[in-house]
């Protein structure tokens, strides 16, 4: 895959309209408009000294704007790359509640200016035209190279790239990062297994299921019946970006019985829920997290409401909680 924007490296234009806004806004006690975000640059970077060597922290540079998808997933793109003679990176159909995501997609974008680089380096000339691999590597050094700092563990994964050039309807051509093609399951799992090799995520221990006697569950369960309507009301008038609806469902388990689990909601319609799996089965190995799952509402057993570290409903924790 190639791209043929100009590409440069170290971004003196980059560097050099920056340290212009810095000087100015110093010099009239003003703020930094960044219009390719479009965002207002902190006050503290303005005494920032800017990177030796030209080396730049891509995190700073760019944002991984959030938004529903075609199919109510999330949207997550970059705003900024194109500073660079880079196009902008996406990833579509993310479940809902993978907030880190973002992560991720600064280390790729690391990856893929440090790899154009590279290929400049290499040329010793100004590049016409980048090729743009169709699998690239990424760990945790990485991540910390796009954020400036931090520390790194042995996390790394591998992800695939797609760019056709051409984009879609109005839309800028966008690098796609997808599955490798090693990876064989629904895009939601990918995103989660990637999340969890790439960060290091021990798997979540088996849930604690009381007796189906238990009152306190019980009294839950009728609580989130009883409130599910406004809720899936709130729902469908829209939630605020940061605000993430999950549900709670049984699954049938092998043997007798069910096993309950956490859904992240990305549409109600005609009565029925649909969403990805925010957890992997403790029995059945098809049900992983971020398979997509569709149900009646009449088999909803709790919902909850996150917004970080927020939490609305969720009553059914609270009992299993209390034992």
């Amino acid at each position: 895959m190639k791209s043929n924007t100009p590409f440069w490296y170290p971004p003196l234009g980059v560097f050099g309209s920056l340290a212009m806004a810095k000087g100015l806004a110093a010099a009239l006690d003003g703020v930094i408009l960044d219009p390719q975000g479009p965002r207002l640059l902190p006050i503290r970077d303005i005494e920032e000294p800017l990177p030796a060597g030209g080396r730049a922290a891509i995190a700073k540079h760019i944002v991984c704007p959030m938004s529903d998808s075609d199919d109510g997933a999330m949207w997550v793109t970059t705003c900024g790359m194109k500073r660079f003679g880079l196009p902008n990176l996406e990833m579509r159909s993310v479940p809902p509640n993978l907030d880190s995501i973002d992560v991720v997609m600064n280390a790729v974008a690391h990856r893929v200016l440090f790899g154009a680089f590279k290929q400049q380096h290499e040329s010793g000339h100004t590049l016409a035209e980048i090729v743009i691999p169709s699998e690239i590597s990424i760990t945790q050094h990485d991540m910390v190279d796009a954020f400036g700092g931090g520390r790194a563990a042995g996390g790394k994964t591998r992800v695939g790239l797609s760019f056709d050039g051409k984009g879609r309807g109005a839309m800028e051509p966008l690098i796609t990062i997808r599955p490798p093609a090693s990876f064989t399951g629904e895009l939601g799992e990918w995103y989660y297994q990637m999340l969890d090799e790439f960060l290091e995520i021990p798997p979540a221990p088996a849930p604690v299921v009381p007796s189906s006697g238990d009152d306190a569950l019980k009294r839950a369960h009728e609580r989130a019946v009883r409130e599910w309507p406004d809720v899936r009301e709130r729902f469908l008038r829209e939630l605020p970006p940061t605000r993430k609806l999950l549900v709670k469902r049984g699954f049938p388990k092998q043997g007798g019985g069910s096993e309950f689990m956490w859904v992240a909601v990305v549409a109600v319609q005609n009565g029925q829920i649909t969403g990805m799996l925010a957890n992997d089965s403790a029995y059945q190995n098809d049900l992983r997290a971020g398979k997509r799952v569709t149900f009646d509402e009449g088999e909803l057993f709790d919902w909850m409401l996150v917004d970080g570290d927020r939490r609305e409903g969720g009553y059914s924790n609270e009992a299993l909680l209390r034992h």
